[in-house]
């Protein structure tokens, strides 16, 4: 059946009118549709008043505006058309490739969306959404990328820094740890080219990360310190990488798409791609293909001081392989040869996408303050409200938790417990922390699968915060028989019932301070929870004279989580601290909680 070509609306037609009025721009043809991508294309011509041409950018060039079917709405963007229009790409520009031979524009969209602020123009900063403006405003937008790309001047100092658009390939990912500190480490060494040790990602074969770089040798020049999934040894792989004094790129911004330009690429950095080929171990002549990483110095913004390196990932095809005889070569020298001719002509580089995942890049879009993060804490009690506040710390980057409880995770622990059915029969503390290891990759989450204190004491020696979350009187009086090293942070909370309130005792001492919160506990709070509870039947679990089952469910235990992990970043923040009790309350509503009392160690 063929495709149904949808109707040219009022609001294209009313787009198209505001365009005809823009100085430089000319409408070759009207509105066609293009089923292959499934928007309205409309052939521009584009020549910019007081644009002086160059080779790369002549005084008049054609495009395709391409517009959604439900237009204003939808995507909005500029391409060059294949005939008479820009065909190499630059910055602020998808890669700029031929595209499919049976569409009349290439791949190369211009970025003229509210983000680029490099045009100058703060009248253009704010994309209007009106039929009669959006495609007006997006040509204007283009025209003024136009006069700065021929003068060279679609980067400015300052601004944020970005890579051109390599065209990764689907499925796979490097996950690869720079910082200031391996900075330092790099700083150091004069090794630009050795092996490289990659393990795939526990239980996840699309991830590949990067866990020891070396020389030829195999002497370790950079090891990264990831959390305690990664550590474990997994399937590794053996790769290269090379240390270039640039990214991979051809004038303007192109990204290299073939063996030949990544050649002369490397050229233009200074280095020879080909000349690692004559180090290769033998261990790489294996008939597989090999990851190739190019480092290089990057910094947040652009033409300001480096600050790390960054790695690009391609694929190699396959080396060959030792004692491999070629007619027309003499032995020794045919492998060599080979792999040079091999790898020029890769018609189509396979980039592989690559990823820093240091702890700064992966938590940009939220974490706890340092004090926080940076401490070791004990979380007694893996059970509902245990899980959620391990799950939120972790998230938020206090990867140095340790989970101790003694019990087994049961089906109906899943109503509200953040494991599921795969852990059910296993240890909580262990299952619990093999899940939050698989949050991060920094994760450093440890199990004590007993009950507190365990053995030997010394194992939560060095907890520097201690939460409890068992609601278990007899746990909270072995808390206060225990001595620590010094002074410690403590936070014990509790749900009153039906999860109305959470009870959250707070304090700093040497040893738990039981005695404490007891007494701000027995004061009219536990008095109000026993008579509301009086004269209800709590729900059974089970057949047979089974204990009661207090019922909370996950979205309360989640909503007091959040509040717990709030009351304790900033009382981690806090130099000193009296012991205190904090109730907080869920509102008619079931939405907020509020704070509805506090008593305070007078």
């Amino acid at each position: 059946m063929m495709p149904i070509e949808p109707d040219l609306t009022l609001e294209l037609r009313a787009g198209r009118r505001a365009i005809e009025g823009v100085a430089g721009c000319q409408i070759l043809a009207d509105f066609q549709w293009l089923s292959g991508v499934e928007r309205w294309a409309l052939h521009l011509r584009l020549a910019p008043p007081g644009l002086e041409p160059t080779e790369l950018v002549p005084a008049s060039t054609d495009w395709f505006l391409l517009v959604g079917k439900f237009y204003p709405d939808g995507p909005v963007g500029l391409y060059p058309a294949k005939e008479n229009g820009i065909v190499h790409t630059f910055p602020h520009q998808a890669l700029n490739a031929y595209g499919p031979e049976d569409r009349p524009l290439r791949s190369g969209k211009i970025c003229t969306d509210t983000s680029v602020r490099v045009l100058g123009r703060h009248g253009l900063d704010e994309e209007p959404r009106a039929a009669a403006t959006r495609m007006r405003w997006h040509v204007s937008r283009a025209l003024e990328w136009l006069h700065a790309a021929s003068k060279d001047q679609l980067i400015r100092q300052g601004e944020p820094f970005e890579l051109p658009d390599y065209p990764f390939c689907d499925g796979c990912v490097v996950g690869f740890l720079e910082d200031a500190m391996s900075a330092a480490v790099w700083a150091t060494t004069s090794a630009r080219e050795g092996l490289v040790e990659l393990a795939r990602y526990p239980g996840n074969d699309r991830v590949l990360v990067v866990r020891q770089i070396s020389t030829w040798s195999g002497k370790p020049l950079f090891r990264p310190a990831w959390g305690a999934k990664i550590l474990v040894r997994q399937d590794v792989a053996t790769g290269i990488w090379v240390r270039w004094d640039a990214f991979p790129r051809l004038p303007p911004w192109q990204p290299p798409t073939t063996g030949k330009e990544l050649q002369q690429a490397a050229v233009l950095s200074g280095t020879d791609l080909l000349a690692f080929l004559d180090h290769l171990p033998d261990s790489l002549r294996d008939g597989r293909p090999h990851l190739l990483l190019i480092g290089f110095p990057i910094s947040r913004r652009y033409e300001m001081p480096m600050e790390r390196l960054h790695w690009l990932a391609v694929e190699l095809p396959p080396f060959a392989r030792k004692g491999q005889k070629f007619p027309g070569f003499r032995p020794g020298k045919a492998g060599r040869m080979i792999d040079r001719r091999e790898l020029l002509n890769i018609a189509a580089l396979r980039w592989v996408r690559s990823e820093n995942w240091s702890e700064d890049e992966i938590s940009v879009r939220g974490r706890f303050e340092a004090e926080l993060r940076q401490k070791e804490i004990l979380l007694v009690g893996a059970g509902a409200l245990g899980s959620a506040v391990a799950e939120l710390l972790v998230r938020g980057g206090a990867y140095k938790l340790t989970i101790l409880d003694d019990e087994i995770l049961t089906p109906g622990n899943l109503v509200r417990h953040s494991l599921g059915m795969n852990d059910v029969g296993r240890s909580k503390a262990e299952s619990l922390s093999e899940w939050l290891n698989g949050i991060s990759p920094h994760a450093s989450v440890k199990a004590i699968a007993e009950s507190f204190p365990p053995d030997p004491p010394e194992s939560i020696g060095a907890a520097e915060i201690v939460l409890d979350f068992t609601g278990d009187d007899d746990v909270l009086a072995e808390l206060a028989r225990f001595r620590w090293a010094g002074e410690r942070l403590f936070m014990s909370a509790s749900l009153g019932f039906h999860a109305r309130r959470v009870f959250l005792f707070q304090g700093r001492a040497e040893v738990f301070p039981r005695e404490e919160m007891v007494r701000v506990l027995h004061q009219p709070w536990l008095l109000e929870e026993r008579e509301r509870s009086a004269d209800t039947e709590l729900p059974w679990e089970g057949i047979g004279c089974w204990h009661p089952i207090f019922p909370v469910r996950v979205d309360d235990i989640r909503l007091f989580a959040s509040v717990i992990v709030k009351k304790l970043e900033r009382l981690a923040c806090a130099p000193a601290s009296s012991s205190a009790l904090l109730v907080f309350e869920r509102d008619e509503g079931d939405c907020l909680l509020r704070q509805v009392g506090e008593s305070p160690n007078a």
